[in-house]
């Protein structure tokens, strides 16, 4: 008897032993995971709570010059601008969009074209689940609330409702739904369906005929999002990028964007591995790779961008007003407000104009933030301080002049021109290589 009990307690000490030696190394493994994402989101905690005014959004902006670049002016004022390493390239997140409305509404007739139907299966052929923030989702939603695919609310319910892609969806939307998709929900399906559209040479081209460097024409969401499915580490995988030239790099993206269109094994097999890998990079990782592979730009340039539309200067620019601006509801300090805004960790970048009441001046700003810490970027992804903040320069003319006072550095401009001379040497010779090209 004596001895059966020994033997039991013994069975249930090895019993014991051995889930702790396979249970300990996850558990072990799981609270690293946790330690280091509270760690990621805590990175710059003590800068963030500082962030509580446009007035200390500002001195942040000054005593951080690495991370913030701005230009702003009224329209026929130039030279009482604001320029704050203005000339910088930087990652451009979702405002490189405006690249694609602007070669989009130079066709004939954006209008005319955008009541092309497009079908929903090709629409959710380059949507990634998981990996849009529901913005593609939320796309849908409003094309049904206007109007679109109102014969078709079982399969689209089910796709809102599942966040998982339908085999073969059925129903149709038109191009000014998608069109309206990349600029009011930065759904990035949509951004891919207007490049589908345009062809690579065409994008390409309008792209450089407005004046931007090659590294600024954006690429295809999605072919970006399956070079990111690998097994690699984050760090040895933007070590292969940044070897690696950007042509070679943009070739190989919209190989598999195009594979994506016309191959559905390879969109199958795709969203399999997208659902077993899952975004399992860190927000730091996520914010490195964002800032090598995202298309680049600097302020100055979307900001004359943005002069020209409202100026009436380029093809299809009252189409691009039609889309960029908000309803008065949501600006009521402004006759007139026009903005797209893009946030990605570690990554902020908007472009805005706006005209106050009883003046006929328009104001244009555009501003970039890049390697923010993460606890500062996830205090700012509200957007509240800044909207608030943009807004601001845009309604106050005091506090433009203070904006513009703060930030005059002659060091920052002398920096600017360093990075200006190289941006020109890039547009001289081409693409450059990754590693060149993203170097802060």
């Amino acid at each position: 008897m004596k001895r059966s009990r020994w033997v039991l307690a013994a069975g249930g000490i090895a019993g014991l032993l051995a889930v702790y030696l396979v249970v300990t190394p996850f558990v072990r493994d799981r609270t690293l995971h946790v330690m280091h994402a509270w760690r990621e989101r805590n990175e710059g905690a003590e800068l963030a709570h500082r962030l509580v005014s446009t007035e200390s959004l500002l001195e942040y902006t000054a005593e951080h010059p690495d991370q913030v670049a701005l230009a702003s002016w009224e329209i026929g004022d130039e030279a009482s601008g604001i320029f704050f390493n203005a000339w910088r390239s930087q990652p451009a997140a979702h405002v490189s969009a405006l690249l694609v409305l602007a070669a989009y509404a130079s066709e004939a007739d954006p209008e005319g074209q955008g009541r092309a139907p497009v079908s929903l299966a090709r629409w959710e052929r380059y949507w990634l689940p998981g990996v849009d923030s529901g913005a593609h989702v939320a796309a849908l939603l409003e094309a049904r609330s206007s109007g679109a695919l109102a014969d078709e609310r079982g399969p689209l319910m089910g796709a809102a409702a599942s966040l998982l892609p339908i085999a073969e969806p059925s129903g149709n939307a038109h191009l000014r739904d998608v069109v309206r998709a990349m600029v009011r929900h930065a759904d990035p399906a949509a951004t891919d369906v207007l490049i589908e559209h345009l062809g690579r040479t065409q994008l390409t081209q309008r792209v450089l005929s407005l004046g931007f460097p090659a590294d600024a024409v954006p690429l295809p969401a999605s072919g970006v999002q399956l070079s990111l499915l690998t097994d690699v580490a984050a760090p040895e995988l933007l070590a292969r990028f940044r070897a690696q030239r950007r042509g070679g790099y943009a070739d190989a993206v919209w190989h598999d964007f195009m594979r994506l269109r016309d191959d559905g094994e390879f969109r199958a097999r795709s969203l399999e591995r997208l659902e077993q890998r899952g975004t399992s990079f860190g927000l730091r990782e996520t914010a490195e790779l964002t800032a090598a592979l995202s298309p680049r730009g600097s302020p100055a340039a979307y900001a004359h961008l943005l002069q020209q539309i409202v100026r009436g200067a380029l093809s299809g620019a009252g189409y691009m007003r039609a889309q960029l601006e908000q309803p008065l509801t949501a600006a009521e300090d402004f006759d007139a407000f026009g903005s797209l805004r893009g946030s990605q960790p570690g990554v902020y970048a908007s472009v805005t104009y706006a005209r106050r009441p009883g003046s006929r001046g328009t104001r244009v700003l555009a501003l970039m933030m890049r390697n923010l810490p993460m606890g500062v970027w996830l205090h700012l992804s509200s957007g509240y301080l800044l909207r608030s903040f943009e807004a601001k320069l845009l309604s106050d003319q005091a506090f433009a002049q203070q904006v513009r006072a703060r930030l005059a550095a002659p060091s920052g401009r002398r920096q600017e021109g360093v990075e200006a001379a190289a941006t020109r040497l890039e547009r001289l010779h081409g693409t450059a290589a990754f590693s060149t090209t993203h170097a802060d």
